[in-house]
């Protein structure tokens, strides 16, 4: 890929990017961090036109180990330099390092336009979304083709989301009826949800349970079922909701059974929280107890009603195996995609939440 490098032996934008996706597939397995250093020269560039990136990249040639990897994080406006195997002692070394040597040359670094930021991956991944913006530079930027692909997708949830509110105004009315009947407490049930980039938001659905119920009992089921492959407490079945939960109440097996408690989603979706399509939305203390490369189905795609999983897994398969589900829709996703999940999801709706 030395092809992909200018004149200052820096790599392309867009190469830069695939080898930071790269690494942050390698630490997520590995567990062992990376740091990715941010120098900002916009405004350094301004001061010093001629001599200034040369300047600047003979400061950094001495701070390099062999393994680190240097490009532009955005072209003409940020450097960014991924430095794999930074644990331990290694990131404070690091950061020594490359800030010794820039203001050796520049003592005033703000003073000559110069903004450094070091983040560590993943220590530093869930913490601010600037961070979240750094490290995964494609959550804030499109292609040309992929602008045209993310406004079709949202003028399809719209319109498809409008039209399914209006075919189910009816059964959504006797719902909320039936619910407010059977049992004390609110119609709709409001939720925090993990959504797009670690962003929490409210999540919407039908109440099927008693109110005032201690959510110990799902915490406990979720980190059993996450951490253990084979749980007593998921039967053995793989099956991601609890069985027999004496939680919910006769109508809310009901409306569970045949999904109409995921109807009022579908305000989520117009309020661009959730799409159609995409994984399943997660609660925060699920993620809290996530393996590293389990957050790619939070991270890097907005949360769906229905979606690769919920078609094919849906209630019953292992969590790993979701994960690796949803993960194929992401790395596959596209309009056409989309589409054949959305005709296929009647199908899997009559088979049933169980």
């Amino acid at each position: 890929m030395r092809t992909g490098k200018d004149m200052n032996g820096l790599y392309r934008e867009s190469i830069f990017a695939e080898f930071l996706r790269l690494e942050r597939r390698r630490t997520e397995r590995s567990k062992i961090p990376f740091v990715l250093i941010i120098i900002e020269i916009r405004n350094f560039m301004k001061t010093h036109r001629k001599n200034g990136l040369r300047e600047l990249s003979g400061v950094l040639e001495g701070c390099y180990r062999e393994v680190d990897i240097k490009g532009w994080y955005k072209k003409q406006s940020i450097i960014g330099i991924i430095c794999p195997d930074a644990h331990g002692t290694m990131i404070e070394l690091l950061r020594q390092k490359f800030l010794t040597a820039l203001e050796k040359k520049f003592p005033d670094l703000l003073h000559v336009g110069l903004i450094v930021s070091f983040i560590v991956f993943p220590e530093n991944e869930a913490t601010d979304t600037t961070i979240l913006n750094r490290i995964y530079p494609e959550m804030k930027g499109f292609s040309p083709e992929k602008v045209v692909e993310h406004v079709c997708k949202r003028a399809m949830d719209i319109v498809i989301a409008l039209l399914i509110l209006v075919i189910c105004a009816p059964i959504m009315l006797v719902a909320a009826a039936a619910i407010k009947l059977s049992s004390p407490g609110p119609v709709v049930f409001k939720q925090e949800r993990v959504g797009l980039g670690g962003r929490i938001f409210t999540f919407f659905k039908f109440r099927s349970m008693h109110t005032g119920n201690d959510n110990s009992v799902h915490r406990e089921f979720i980190t059993d079922f996450i951490t253990s492959r084979n749980s007593e407490k998921c039967n053995n079945t793989g099956t991601f909701k609890i069985v027999h939960d004496r939680r919910v109440t006769p109508v809310g097996r009901i409306l569970r059974k045949t999904s109409i408690d995921e109807l009022p989603q579908l305000f989520n979706v117009l309020r661009g929280d959730m799409s159609l399509v995409g994984p399943r939305p997660p609660v925060p203390y699920e993620v809290d107890i996530y393996d590293l490369w389990h957050r790619r189905r939070v991270m890097e795609i907005k949360p769906g009603i229905t979606g690769f999983w919920q078609v094919y897994g849906r209630s019953r398969t292992s969590f790993e195996n979701m994960v690796r589900m949803d993960i194929h829709y992401i790395r596959n996703r596209s309009l056409l995609f989309d589409i054949a999940l959305l005709l296929k999801t009647p199908f899997s709706l009559l088979k049933g939440a169980y």
